[in-house]
């Protein structure tokens, strides 16, 4: 049974990560997972310490922000989970500041753990920004129980990189971001020579205002090594700003998320359905957003 679970387990780490790699995950966030890797245009986003550090530049508070996810409910003996959790705050010299860190479970078999801690400032129409990350991923089985496994015989593997960002505010209805991620590629330690992949993030959206609703339409590319995926999304805020749609599609998967907004807090929600694993029930994400 637990070495089923580790075959199994194996491939969901694979799977996940599609055609990105381990510390690599797209699902940062509910409000992300909704709207795709349009995520990386969005200034005055605290999300940006995992998409595009750029985004908090323009972040004019405090805010917390919390999610727990639960990816491919349904799964014969397969637990998997998402947590993160954020802090960022303006500064009084201009610009902003903030910390985080996420968790990526699979059935205590797999465990991965990233902490980051990033700075952004608006200068002029632009939004430059930078973070520090610190990547672990850990083993939580025995020799006797990953066998010969390469990719778990090692145990386990810690790591610091860094992302650069900037958006460029085109207009009051457009913005542009771009995103380089892990721009040191580490050494991943599974192979003696094997790293993390530099990976290029590329997203525009474009606002559309009426009397009764504000619509973003958004889109974005992740070229990852020799892979390059896509995503279009668009999200629409009614009621003032109160209830929140949106959706989303990649290649390889859908999403859908609605949001309810007050003052001090947002409570954001995704729904994903996967395209090529199909012996599941779904991913579902939440979000709470606190504005101090």
């Amino acid at each position: 049974m637990k070495k089923q679970l580790m075959y199994s387990t194996t491939s969901i780490i694979l799977f996940v990560g599609l055609s990105f790699g381990i510390f690599d995950h797209i699902d940062w966030g509910s409000r992300a997972v909704g709207i795709g890797f349009g995520i990386a245009s969005y200034p005055e986003e605290s999300l940006g310490l995992f998409w595009n550090p750029a985004s908090i530049g323009s972040v004019s508070g405090k805010e917390i922000n919390t999610m727990y996810g639960m990816p491919f409910m349904g799964l014969s003996g397969i637990d998997i989970k998402y947590m993160m959790g954020s802090f960022v705050t303006n500064l009084p010299v201009g610009g902003a500041v903030g910390v985080g860190a996420g968790m990526f479970d699979v059935s205590s078999v797999w465990k991965e753990s990233l902490y980051v801690v990033g700075y952004g400032r608006e200068i002029n129409k632009f939004l430059v920004g930078a973070v520090i990350k610190y990547m672990e991923y850990k083993v939580l089985l025995s020799a006797e129980e990953y066998g010969d496994d390469p990719l778990l015989e090692k145990g386990g593997k810690s790591t610091i990189s860094v992302d650069l960002g900037g958006v460029y505010k085109v207009s009051d209805n457009l913005n542009i971001g771009v995103a380089i991620k892990d721009v040191l590629e580490p050494e991943i330690g599974i192979e003696t020579t094997e790293k993390i992949n530099r990976g290029y993030l590329l997203a525009a959206n474009y606002k559309i205002v009426s009397p009764n609703i504000e619509t973003i339409i958004s889109a974005g590319s992740y070229m990852y090594g020799s892979d390059n995926d896509f995503s279009v999304g668009v999200e629409a805020w009614l009621s003032g700003g109160r209830i929140g749609v949106r959706g989303s599609y990649l290649q390889y998967r859908y999403a859908i998320g609605a949001s309810y907004n007050l003052e001090k807090l947002r409570v954001d929600y995704s729904y994903v359905i996967p395209s090529q694993l199909t012996e599941n029930s779904g991913s579902h994400y939440i979000s709470v957003l606190l504005r101090l």
